[in-house]
């Protein structure tokens, strides 16, 4: 299984097979750092679906953006309608390839589990879609203010107080929203990475922002925002707004 995935990853700079290894250490060691592994995805179903759809969170990455298909009017657009296209794209193109019984990794489960598991790799992989970041952002935001209070005010030693957070307790925050901030945590995850690592990535997503802006302009089509290869050559300054309004308000409130 994880062999073909990788195979069919796409050969882009940025969206391939190097990315889905990164997004799923990401996230297994966003779990197991809050212990998560062991309490709210201890069930082998939940565990599996969330590691999973880590891997397959961008399969078979044509290297476009959302807004490109629905730009172009492609099969992808006609096929998922206007929201979401690319992760419902990827979802499917997993579970296509799951349908060969060698490829399968969900086949020692039963109807049940398999059901269970399919769901919470599409509702994960969906989260990814950052046409609906700031849905999770302002939802994590009203979480924090009506539940994430000072305990109390109760003083640890250092005479810090402690907080409570609400995304670690499961009668307020449930697993599908955990494994949705896992996947979003890790997938934006190289904004958190060594100066050296985020700007080798940095590099890789500019480069295929670049690419479509050649496809689109031998489609004869507008270019999208940040491919023109001509104009779009101020990455720092892409890289400020990537981290004001992508980054931060996410990271801060998780």
């Amino acid at each position: 299984f994880f062999a073909s995935i990788e195979a069919n990853y796409g050969e882009n700079p940025y969206h391939n097979a190097q990315h889905a290894a990164d997004v799923s250490v990401a996230v297994h060691l966003f779990l197991s750092e809050h212990d998560l592994m062991e309490t709210r995805f201890a069930d082998p179903v939940a565990c599996l679906a969330v590691l999973i759809a880590g891997v397959v969170h961008d399969f078979a990455h044509p290297g476009t953006t959302n807004q490109h298909e629905v730009k172009i009017d492609s099969k992808r657009h006609k096929a998922f309608g206007d929201a979401g296209i690319l992760e419902k794209f990827h979802v499917r193109a997993a579970f296509a390839l799951m349908r060969r019984p060698e490829l399968n990794i969900l086949a020692p489960l039963d109807h049940a589990g398999y059901a269970r598991a399919r769901k919470a790799i599409v509702k994960a992989v969906l989260a990814t879609d950052l046409g609906r970041h700031m849905t999770y952002v302002e939802r994590l935001n009203e979480m924090a203010m009506l539940e994430g209070a000072r305990s109390h005010g109760t003083r640890v030693n250092s005479g810090q107080e402690t907080w409570t957070s609400p995304f670690l307790d499961p009668e307020k925050c449930g697993r599908d929203l955990v494994a949705a901030v896992a996947l979003k945590f890790a997938d934006l995850g190289h904004a958190c990475k060594k100066r050296v690592l985020h700007e080798e990535w940095t590099a890789r997503i500019t480069n295929e922002f670049w690419a479509l802006g050649e496809r689109e302009r031998s489609l004869d089509v507008a270019i999208s925002p940040l491919c023109d290869r001509s104009t779009d050559i101020d990455v720092a300054k892409s890289q400020v707004g990537f981290f004001s309004f992508i980054c931060m308000p996410f990271y801060t409130v998780v």
